[in-house]
């Protein structure tokens, strides 16, 4: 996976602690959801804890410019249930919607997910689109693949 610092992550200026989460914490939320997180996306946990990348553009596995996607915002873990940028409420908002084993990471600007598949035997990158049923389209075969794929999106230079 790249140096993080390359993807330039910003936090909003919300007076709120983003300190790395401690690894009791991430053991407690592994534990709430019946989940293990991959080394990979709890290295960008430690590193920022969530934020807004300016490398924020990447183009699904199989697809073309046509269809590149953005990332708005990464999601932070921290003792904060009621966090609309935190991972407790969005797990609690998204798991009836995408089931077990699908932890959204990542959002648009238009509240589709970027979604981890940590199901037995997976380990890849989705994007949910809520307005097609909940379509998953597949984005990356990991987490640190993806990250590893991030670039500025040449509509915004």
């Amino acid at each position: 996976m790249r140096n993080l610092d390359e993807l330039k992550l910003r936090q909003i200026a919300d007076g709120g602690d983003h300190k790395p989460p401690s690894s009791e914490l991430v053991t407690e939320f592994e534990s709430a959801f019946d989940i293990v997180l991959p080394t990979d996306y709890i290295a960008l946990l430690m590193y920022s804890n969530g934020g807004y990348p300016e490398l924020d553009s990447v183009i699904p596995i199989g697809m073309n410019e046509s269809g590149r996607l953005s990332i708005n915002r990464f999601y932070r873990l921290d003792e904060n249930r009621c966090d609309t940028e935190g991972l407790w409420r969005v797990m609690k908002v998204w798991k009836p919607i995408l089931g077990h084993g699908l932890l959204p990471v990542a959002s648009d600007g238009g509240g589709n997910q970027f979604v981890l598949d940590l199901r037995a035997n997976a380990c890849g990158v989705y994007f949910c689109i809520h307005d097609e049923k909940f379509l998953l389209q597949h984005v990356s075969d990991s987490f640190g693949k993806l990250i590893d794929s991030l670039h500025i999106n040449p509509d915004f230079i």
